[in-house]
């Protein structure tokens, strides 16, 4: 046996040391490629469905927005007409607190006569 027949021999027990090694490799590629093309195939069915649901939803939502700003656009001018009648109702009571005050302090001021006048007239008759 010479130097040639011993590297034929080492090259070809190396050969099978890598094939032993690379059929389960290639083996395990093959089941995760085909689980791989299950995979795409299912989301290929069901894609086309879940991008209906989704364009319809947002559509919703869509709908669902615009409804929501024209009720914030409702309740501002609701705001706006309740703040309106608040300054109104401030000013005429500030108005009516105005006119009322003379009329008041007079009402007093005549009582007050009134209980000075009665009591002179009554301490006058003891």
């Amino acid at each position: 046996m010479n130097a040639s027949d011993l590297f034929i021999i080492l090259a070809g027990l190396s050969l099978v040391a890598i094939a032993v090694t690379l059929i389960p490799t290639i083996l395990q590629i093959r089941r995760t490629y085909a689980k791989a093309e299950g995979l795409i195939d299912n989301v290929g069915k069901e894609l086309p469905p879940l991008c209906q649901r989704i364009t319809s939803a947002a559509g919703q939502v869509e709908g669902l927005a615009a409804s929501l700003s024209n009720k914030i656009d409702q309740t501002d001018k609701a705001f706006q007409a309740l703040r309106q009648s608040a300054d109104t109702l401030l000013l005429t009571s500030k108005l009516v607190k105005e006119a009322v005050r003379p009329i008041v302090t007079n009402i007093g001021g005549f009582s007050a006569g009134i209980r000075a006048f009665t009591h002179f007239l009554f301490r006058s008759r003891d």
